[in-house]
């Protein structure tokens, strides 16, 4: 039998893995940057959960949940996103109380959705994000539209934008889709099946709908800020004049909705620009201003975040071609060639010390000639390269030569710490 892995699932070769590690640990450096601390929580949830907190009606639910049964009949489900496992999680360890706000958390963990597989999007796919717990305050929308810039700056991507809306609390969200119901009416008839099955349930979601013959119906209908209350008007302009301020680059789309029924108020998204990529939503989020209360948290505790594809940042930074410098330490730092067998001791001991002191090392696993050598190390990207045999055990001496600029240090055997302070200062 042949075996393969189950489509739609993920695998990361070794080929790609140094650069999945550098986006993780940029991505925990910007987190730890801006104050979040980390989490890990649950590979599956009680289903429960996420049909009360994702909403019943929404596609993930209704769809896409890998949902099973444990052997006493107790209902599980994969996780489909990260949001709601997290406030289950503050709330039930009593992280929210009053003395501890603000709570901010970031995560890096993988997610599941019976899904048809396609570029960027996989039934096992994964993700990073962050999220704000606190009372409400418009510095915390600001925060984390500032954490995601600086996340993608640091990345080197450029051709991106965030699009943003605002679709307010509970009776603004009530009134528009009263309003939509009444507008569509018996047009709903040449909708196509998704809408039809939407328009009841979830109203807002046709706004997000694909089909050409669809948005032509909706194209005259009224934006939803003409049902804004004044103060949510109030603070959705004082947001658009903070982003002008940081010099955030942004569009309003009155069109956008989360697909998460738990989202309110200030929703936003970032996609791509490129061309080839430009309908490709890299990253999503927004205000959940009940969820905490509806699953048995404190009162007046608000949240908001986002939630990034791991894939299809990615396949952004391949198409735009801006992979950053190598931060986690994945570069090779020395290679070491064993001329004769008899340097296989002094090969073993000098590559201990200097592993022990932070510098990755490769060596030679047999005698190998200097010709050969060079090759590995140049198919291996070394930096430095260091040839060992009779010579150098006459001398009692190591030379140290950049590949990069052919320049070459001896160092005494007796003085080996200095070539490790030579090395660890060039690494640096």
């Amino acid at each position: 039998m042949k075996y393969q892995k189950p489509r739609g699932t993920s695998e990361i070769l070794p080929s790609a893995f140094s650069v999945w590690q550098n986006v993780h640990y940029i991505f925990d450096k910007i987190s730890n940057l801006f104050c979040f601390d980390k989490i890990n929580t649950p590979t599956f949830e009680m289903a429960e959960l996420f049909n009360r907190t994702i909403g019943e009606n929404s596609d993930i639910v209704s769809k896409e949940m890998f949902v099973f049964q444990d052997k006493k009949g107790r209902t599980f489900a994969l996780r489909p996103e990260a949001t709601a496992g997290i406030v289950r999680s503050v709330v039930e360890n009593k992280l929210l109380e009053d003395h501890k706000l603000p709570v901010k958390i970031a995560y890096w963990e993988n997610m599941f959705r019976y899904d048809r597989p396609q570029k960027g999007r996989n039934r096992e796919f994964w993700q990073c994000g962050a999220e704000i717990f606190d009372k409400n305050n418009v510095a915390n929308d600001i925060e984390i539209i500032s954490m995601i810039n600086t996340f993608l700056i640091s990345l080197r991507l450029k051709e991106w934008i965030f699009k943003i809306n605002f679709i307010g609390g509970k009776e603004t969200k009530k009134k528009y889709c009263e309003y939509i119901l009444d507008f569509v009416g018996s047009q709903i008839k040449t909708f196509c099946i998704d809408c039809k099955n939407r328009i009841l349930k979830s109203p807002l979601k046709i706004l997000d709908c694909k089909i050409d013959t669809n948005n032509i119906v909706l194209r005259n209908m009224k934006n939803i800020s003409s049902f804004l209350s004044e103060q949510e008007t109030t603070r959705m302009a004082e947001i658009k004049l903070l982003l002008d301020n940081l010099q955030i680059k942004y569009t309003e789309d009155s069109r956008l909705v989360r697909g998460l029924d738990y989202y309110n108020d200030f929703i936003f998204e970032v996609v791509s620009t490129r061309e080839e990529n430009e309908s490709n939503s890299l990253l999503g989020g927004g205000r959940y201003n009940h969820l905490v209360e509806e699953i048995g948290g404190p009162k007046g505790v608000e949240g908001i975040g986002f939630s990034i594809g791991i894939e299809r940042l990615l396949w952004q930074m391949h198409i735009e071609d801006s992979f950053p410098k190598d931060n986690y330490g994945n570069k090779l730092f020395l290679y070491i060639g064993l001329l004769n067998s008899g340097s296989y001791v002094l090969g073993t001991l000098l590559s201990t010390i200097l592993r022990q002191n932070g510098i990755r090392v490769a060596m030679s696993d047999t005698e190998i000639d200097i010709k050969a050598g060079y090759k590995n190390a140049e198919r291996q990207k070394a930096v430095n390269i260091v040839f060992l045999g009779n010579k150098d055990l006459e001398n009692q001496s190591i030379k140290v030569k950049n590949l990069e600029t052919k320049k070459e240090t001896e160092f005494a055997f007796e003085k080996i710490e200095e070539m490790i302070g030579f090395l660890i200062d060039e690494q640096n």
